[in-house]
């Protein structure tokens, strides 16, 4: 997410990229406990607790104490919360994807040549990208 669209996300709808990330692992995982998410965004228990604290106290999410085993916390979208993750314009990666996959096969082809052509200008083929990008869904179910 660049800068600008952490700010207009923030200004527009009081969400920072880390609360908007946790809702969307919500909104693919109903009812998931705090650990769950904790292992999904790769974030501590105490970093759970505080977003969850957060979105609670606006309104866009509940936690519940588990049917089975009252020690878990069940975290959910409230229907605001749902409503509202809706609203959010998607991420410059998903957008590309998406127009990307809009594209006829040979459009396709041609922007990846380019691209290839491109990084092997720039000597990039040896750059380790992955920690930048981020290839399929969190949840594996999208």
């Amino acid at each position: 997410m660049t800068e600008t669209q952490t700010r207009s996300l923030a200004k527009e709808f009081g969400l920072t990229p880390t609360q908007l990330l946790f809702m969307q692992v919500l909104s693919a995982a109903p009812r998931a406990t705090a650990s769950f998410v904790a292992k999904e965004m790769s974030v501590s228990h105490g970093t759970v607790t505080a977003l969850t604290d957060r979105l609670i106290c606006n309104g866009l999410m509940t936690r519940t104490k588990g049917e089975e085993d009252r020690r878990q916390a069940i975290l959910q979208l409230t229907p605001e919360g749902e409503a509202l993750l809706k609203a959010v314009p998607g991420s410059l990666q998903e957008r590309f994807e998406d127009r990307f996959e809009a594209l006829e096969l040979w459009e396709q082809a041609f922007i990846l040549a380019a691209l290839e052509r491109t990084a092997s200008m720039l000597d990039a083929s040896d750059i380790e990208a992955s920690p930048i990008l981020a290839t399929g869904p969190l949840s594996g179910d999208r």
